[in-house]
């Protein structure tokens, strides 16, 4: 099965206190979110992370310890040299089929849509395209569901992986999106 998520900033104290996070440290908010993505995710099942995966050089350290193959789309907090190695593939952008549709994988959302954004990052941003859009970056600053766009943020998903068939299941309800 495939799985959905972003944002996770493993040991990144900070994103305690920025994202309002229910956690007293990293380590607990690190345990915390290894099990719940445990608690879903197989071995053999696949996760597209849609970036911010980790902070400073510890995407190892985590990657050892998480069921599934991981497919990290990166976000602006990680380096490319810092992730080499330790996920099953590393994109800046992606497109994959789910229920017979395109849908493009990204850090960021499409440009301009929900949450407040630095100008810094809105060349890094896709245009509408009109596809099904699963990201991250704005955290729970944005709802989970704009127009056509899925917000894979831990915050809003319990810090747990989202399975396919939930996609699919609002991709169904509302086919021309919120």
């Amino acid at each position: 099965m495939n799985f959905f998520i972003s944002d996770n900033h493993f040991n990144h104290a900070n994103i305690i206190k920025y994202q309002n996070r229910p956690f007293k440290d990293a380590l607990e908010m690190d345990r915390y979110m290894i099990k719940k993505w445990n608690s879903v995710v197989g071995i053999n099942d696949t996760v597209y992370h849609m970036g911010d995966f980790g902070f400073k050089k510890n995407a190892g350290t985590f990657t050892k310890v998480l069921n599934g193959k991981i497919i990290l789309i990166m976000g602006n907090h990680d380096k490319e040299s810092q992730c080499h190695g330790h996920f099953h593939e590393i994109h800046k952008g992606l497109q994959i089929e789910i229920d017979g549709k395109t849908v493009n994988l990204k850090h960021y959302p499409y440009k301009p849509d929900v949450g407040k954004f630095d100008i810094k990052f809105l060349n890094r941003m896709l245009d509408d395209d009109g596809l099904w859009l699963l990201h991250g970056h704005v955290h729970n600053s944005a709802p989970k569901f704009v127009r056509k766009s899925i917000n894979c943020s831990v915050e809003l998903w319990d810090y747990t992986p989202i399975p396919e068939t939930e996609i699919i299941k609002h991709m169904q309800e509302y086919p021309n999106g919120l």
